[in-house]
């Protein structure tokens, strides 16, 4: 999915897209909805220094920030949620400022009950569980550079999470 800037030049989406309600949603640095049938379009743009991305969350949606500074973000500085999909208002359901130091991977993977939220530490070396905002659980996989987490899915009854690893080539 490709779409247009503000100063006409092309940028990737970098989160992959999601139908909810005949709407097409996407991101490049703001959350795009199209009107599949119309072709009309609505934003919900970033505020100033921030990113924002959206997600499939079951049947519904997700969203994404982190604050960048000169291109990159900025580690710790993130927020989750979920996103209405007709008017674009962002909910939180866990935000960084509540774990100081937690470094996470936005790369949230939703159980079906939509109750628990599972990402990757920023190493990649361990999963982290969130349940009703808090942290329930860390998953630790291995010494730092040593794993590093691929996807996670939970299992359909969520009470397992299913995970594909790399691990580092020894010797």
């Amino acid at each position: 999915t490709v779409a247009m800037n503000r100063n006409g030049l092309e940028s990737e989406a970098f989160v992959a897209t999601a139908v909810v309600n005949g709407h097409l949603f996407f991101s490049t640095d703001n959350i795009v909805r199209v009107d599949l049938q119309t072709g009309a379009t609505k934003v919900e743009e970033h505020g100033v220094g921030e990113r924002l991305a959206v997600i499939p969350r079951g049947e519904g949606l997700a969203y994404v920030r982190h604050r960048i500074g000169r291109d990159t973000a900025i580690d710790g500085d993130w927020e989750l949620g979920t996103l209405d999909p007709e008017t674009l208002h962002r909910t939180v359901l866990v935000d960084s400022r509540d774990y100081p130091g937690l470094l996470v991977q936005l790369r949230p993977a939703f159980s079906a009950d939509l109750e628990r939220i599972a990402m990757p530490t920023l190493s990649g070396n361990a999963i982290v569980v969130f349940g009703d905002g808090k942290v329930e659980t860390t998953l630790e996989l291995g010494a730092k550079d040593q794993v590093h987490v691929n996807d996670i899915q939970w299992s359909p009854h969520g009470a397992m999470l299913y995970a594909t690893l790399s691990r580092a080539a020894l010797g």
